[in-house]
């Protein structure tokens, strides 16, 4: 199974207050951007195991959200081992939420591949547990972010007479 997790993009941004817990209190409106995509795919295998491939590519894959929304459900919902490969394509540490897609992208294939048949609600709670903008990619629609970014309502907005582009400077 194959997919394509998209970027979102905040439209407005107030950081409020820190935290106790050592992050931010804020308002922003996430609106998902499908112009820059990371490709994962999943399927079973008879033990664990995680590829990432891509340039800006420098860390454990075990440690990668993609691994921990696989552990999560591994141990909450009993599901067998998968081999995942996910190509990274969204820039790393852009504030593009790349990282967080994958991992409620794959929350949302692993539901799908074992039929787990989970609501988004509680989707999105597995994915809140992961980052702070993980849960908005469950829904994958305009949405105002509160909180650290995981307290969600839906937005009605038309942004088809607008051409978003997102320029990443060549580095």
């Amino acid at each position: 199974m194959t997919t394509y997790p998209n970027v979102k993009l905040n439209l407005g941004l107030n950081v409020l207050r820190r935290r106790p817990d050592g992050f931010h209190d804020l308002e922003t409106l996430f609106i998902p951007y499908p112009g820059i995509c990371d490709e994962l795919e999943i399927v079973p295998a008879a033990e664990f195991g995680i590829e990432i491939v891509g340039d800006m590519v420098d860390w454990d894959p075990r440690r990668d959200l993609t691994a921990r929304a696989w552990e999560l459900l591994h141990e909450e919902c009993g599901i067998p081992a998968v081999s995942i490969r996910l190509t990274k394509r969204a820039p790393v540490g852009a504030g593009l939420g790349g990282g967080s897609s994958d991992a409620a992208f794959t929350l949302r294939m692993l539901d799908s591949m074992f039929s787990l048949g989970l609501p988004d609600a509680r989707l999105a709670e597995y994915a809140a547990r992961l980052g702070s903008d993980c849960a908005f990619f469950i829904y994958n629609r305009p949405m105002v972010g509160e909180g650290r970014g995981e307290v969600l309502t839906p937005f009605d907005i038309d942004l088809s007479a607008y051409d978003i582009r997102v320029e990443i400077p060549a580095g």
